[in-house]
């Protein structure tokens, strides 16, 4: 995809894909548009039969809506062929995500869940995690010590999505305020989620509220933000959908060195070690037990420190393109040492 373009109608794609991957030396070009209708398919095929014999193709969510349309474009073609699976989309469309999952030649998989279906379905199935950009949250800092008058609970996401994680939060949150005399909550990413607004302002708590961060700006603003919580927390109700998604909130508290609070669900699971580098809580009761133990600043600082330290083991964006480098260098011999 031309420079230029990234530039002005992809500013995302420029910030979070291209760059970190052009510079460790990967090239790619993007092929969009998998539509089956006239014109636009001639020229999807025209930029599918520009790409190198020997190039990978490396196949995302967003194509196999599109399947028939692949499934052309790919007929007479020799690419290896990678599937990225990084959510549940098979509960939508189990047949269509199964056939896709067989015809790749290795699929990757966003977390354990996703990876234990597609290896019903396919031998060469890979667990990479989604990763956070090193900078600039890794280079955060986190204030064990506090970030101003209260003590601040904060989440980031999509307040739509999470409407009822947050709407069951904000009465652990109401509950504990009369413990935490300057308890305060900060959500960010509520654009449009007015139930969620108004259950939080009705808490006998301040409230601040981040209606929305644009995707482009993201990756450089987030990370301020979250180094002003004192806790982060992410509530996830159990769900065949929420097993499936990415503990990406998780990671991106962890990586600022904020302690995380979660719900033993799906990936994060696996991410923490309740007590070492978070917390992992089941009932109303376990949410407050740890937020009242969080008060405790040198609790913070222990948890900020190991937090910090799993994200850089293995969660960070370098970590993740080394881990793909080290799959295609097994699996296709044309890619290059």
């Amino acid at each position: 995809m031309p420079a230029e373009i990234l530039d002005e109608e992809y500013p995302n794609i420029k910030a979070n894909c291209h760059e970190p991957h052009t510079t460790r030396g990967v090239s790619y070009q993007t092929i969009g548009g998998f539509v089956t209708e006239g014109r636009e398919l001639a020229r999807v095929r025209r930029q599918f039969d520009a790409v190198c014999p020997n190039d990978i193709v490396y196949c995302q969510r967003p194509v196999y809506k599109k399947l028939r349309a692949f499934y052309l474009l790919r007929k007479g073609q020799n690419h290896p062929l990678v599937f990225d699976l990084d959510d549940a989309v098979f509960l939508n469309q189990p047949l269509a995500t199964r056939q896709f999952i067989r015809e790749a030649d290795v699929v990757i998989t966003g977390n354990t869940f996703l990876k234990d279906y597609a290896e019903h379905y396919a031998d060469t199935v890979y667990r990479v995690p989604t990763g956070v950009p090193d900078e600039p949250y890794l280079s955060q800092t986190y204030d064990t010590e506090g970030n101003g008058e209260h003590f601040t609970l904060g989440w980031v996401g999509n307040a739509v999505a999470h409407r009822e994680n947050l709407l069951s939060f904000a009465d652990v949150a109401d509950e504990i305020a009369t413990e935490i005399p300057n308890l305060a909550v900060h959500l960010v990413g509520v654009a449009g989620a007015d139930e969620v607004k108004d259950r939080y302002q009705d808490l006998d708590v301040p409230a601040e509220f981040t209606d929305w961060i644009p995707s482009h700006e993201y990756a450089r603003k987030i990370p301020g933000i979250i180094s002003t919580f004192d806790v982060g927390v992410m509530p996830l109700t159990d769900s065949f959908w929420n097993r499936g998604k990415s503990a990406m909130k998780l990671l991106e508290y962890m990586a600022c060195g904020v302690p995380p609070i979660t719900n033993p669900v799906g990936e994060n699971a696996h991410i923490i070690d309740s007590g070492e580098n978070g917390f992992l809580v089941n009932d109303r009761e376990e949410w407050i037990a740890t937020i009242q133990k969080l008060q405790d600043s040198s609790v913070r600082a222990d948890i900020s420190v190991s937090a910090r330290e799993t994200v850089k083991d293995e969660y960070t964006m370098s970590s993740v393109v080394e881990r793909l480098r080290d799959i295609f260098r097994t699996e296709f011999t044309t890619y290059p040492e």
